[in-house]
């Protein structure tokens, strides 16, 4: 509530103040990144379907209809993973709200996509479903892992649970380990689980690190993957590069319908979210130090990548503490977001897709991104080995 107030304090004073400043707009993302095309693979023992930021699913969605037809043709071999902010804006709301039987009926929409073929789904939370890291937001982490866990439904979990921070770890065939973090833990500031108030295995920050630690170690000849729901690199506004309806129109952030153009003076909120005053943004000091912990523990590991959503766009970026940091955040949500080509990008587009991971048999891992285009079809606009063929 405190980091909401006082965005919505600056971007009035930018009103009053008439101060220009000067932030990082996304330049013109060219697709000269789009260079890598390597052949579908054969032998693949387990396949993962990435997407997060799917908080505002309807049925017969085109990216979650095509993500689910493409894992169908081997469902057994596939995994549905959901990055967090699986329902906007504030997650499920209680029993009696108004608003909890929409709520229900998305979450049913998001946990049906793929059941009727059988396929695996994994539902990871998100700051939005911590009622949008405000006061209640374990609450209500809680009630949505409580209501998908009471569905009806088959090969669906919610992980970790009990609003706890993980990690929780699936392993997958022979050749992958999926490492299942709560970064929201991490970042939210009101009451939340701890070691006085609930049962959760790991409750603080140092007993995490370890499990983390364990985890890894314990991959054996698995390849590891590591899913969350904030990144580690982003181009995206949350790692500060904001585009230029931010600059001009800087009130729809509070308001969609705030169309009051305001040139310069409008500049004065991405100065603000640079600033890291917002705890979602990587350039928080509490974001910074979650980052750093666990890449500190990444790098004494081999981890292939790092998934993640947040951000509303599709990027692959080279990271020094894991092979690759991977976000997937173009899910049906509130609107795509910006993205800038930033250093160790090897691939970034603002479109709604999700993304493929086919691990073979002798433990390679290919990627493939997947994206809408102007005409509504959804196929395939990159791919790149994540390991050595």
């Amino acid at each position: 509530m405190v980091r909401k107030t006082l965005i919505k304090f600056v971007c009035g004073a930018s009103i009053v103040i008439g101060t220009g400043c000067v932030a990082r707009a996304v330049p013109d993302a060219a697709s000269s990144a789009e260079r890598m095309s390597v052949p579908k693979t054969q032998g693949v023992e387990v396949s993962l379907f990435l997407v997060g930021d799917a908080g505002q699913a309807k049925s017969g969605d085109r990216i979650l209809t095509a993500m689910a037809a493409m894992a169908g043709e081997n469902a057994h071999e596939s995994t549905l993973l959901f990055l967090g902010d699986n329902l906007y804006p504030d997650g499920l709301d209680s029993l009696g709200s108004p608003n909890r039987r929409s709520g229900e009926e998305r979450l049913r929409v998001l946990a049906a996509v793929g059941q009727k073929a059988g396929i695996r789904r994994v539902v990871i939370p998100g700051n939005h479903d911590w009622n949008d890291s405000r006061e209640g937001g374990w609450r209500a982490v809680v009630d949505q892992q409580e209501f998908i866990d009471g569905l009806a439904m088959e090969s669906i979990s919610f992980l970790p649970k009990g609003g706890c921070p993980g990690p929780s770890v699936i392993d997958l065939g022979g050749v992958l380990r999926l490492v299942i973090l709560d970064t929201e833990w991490w970042l939210y500031d009101g009451v939340k689980a701890g070691p006085e108030n609930s049962q959760c295995v790991n409750s603080t920050q140092t007993e995490v690190l370890a499990a983390l630690d364990t985890a890894l170690a314990g991959s054996r000849q698995r390849r590891v993957i590591v899913a969350a729901h904030h990144p580690l690199d982003s181009g995206g506004p949350h790692a500060g590069y904001l585009g230029w309806k931010d600059h001009i129109f800087p009130l729809r952030r509070l308001a969609r319908w705030a169309w009051l153009p305001l040139p310069g003076i409008g500049s004065l909120y991405p100065l603000v979210r640079n600033l890291g005053v917002d705890s979602q943004d990587l350039g928080s000091s509490v974001y910074q130090a979650m980052k750093d912990s666990l890449e500190g523990v990444f790098r004494r590991h081999e981890v292939v990548a790092y998934v993640a959503g947040h951000d509303h766009s599709l990027q692959v970026i080279r990271n020094e503490a894991t092979r690759f940091s991977l976000v997937s955040g173009a899910g049906p949500s509130t609107g795509l977001t910006p993205v800038a080509w930033i250093p160790n990008a090897e691939f970034v587009r603002s479109a709604w897709g999700f993304m493929r991971l086919d691990v073979t048999r002798d433990r390679r891992i290919r990627l493939g991104v997947y994206a809408e285009d102007s005409r509504g079809i959804v196929s395939e606009v990159y791919s790149q080995w994540l390991t050595n063929p």
